[in-house]
């Protein structure tokens, strides 16, 4: 998989003391949900499955986006610790400010290489940079 097939990086770490720190980039708030999505992974396993071999469907109701792009990502967290699985991929069906309906693709592990508990709202402000792009803070509890 390719990482860099676009003009601009998908994400960038952040230091910080105790947990992992990312900031997220996209051209629009759907890449910056795919993006997410695709780091979350990243960041639990090791390495990405080739064969992408189950399908889960999700809908979220959140108060604003950045609400909602947490509680997305919790979601899809719960489902890797619960099913033992990764979801490196994200098709958004419909998404605005306050609902996301998405379909994640993944694939069995054995374990993870990081244990992420949480996705929690430090930061999380999506907002245009002066290059144009949509970026947010994001920090993974470990």
């Amino acid at each position: 998989m390719d990482l860099n097939n676009k003009l601009y990086k998908k994400f960038e770490t952040i230091s910080h003391s105790a947990d992992l720190r990312f900031k997220v980039f996209g051209d629009d708030l759907k890449d910056i949900f795919q993006n997410a999505v695709l780091l979350l992974a990243l960041t639990s396993v090791v390495e990405l499955p080739l064969k992408l071999n189950i399908k889960k469907e999700l809908t979220i109701d959140a108060l604003d986006k950045e609400s909602l792009l947490v509680d997305f990502l919790n979601e899809i967290l719960t489902k890797m610790q619960v099913n033992k699985a990764v979801y490196p991929e994200a098709q958004i069906i419909s998404l605005n400010e306050n609902k996301i309906s998405a379909v994640i693709f993944g694939a069995p592990i054995n374990r993870f290489k990081e244990e992420v508990k949480a996705v929690t709202y430090y930061r999380v402000k999506i907002k245009k940079n002066k290059e144009g792009l949509f970026e947010t803070d994001l920090l993974f509890d470990i």
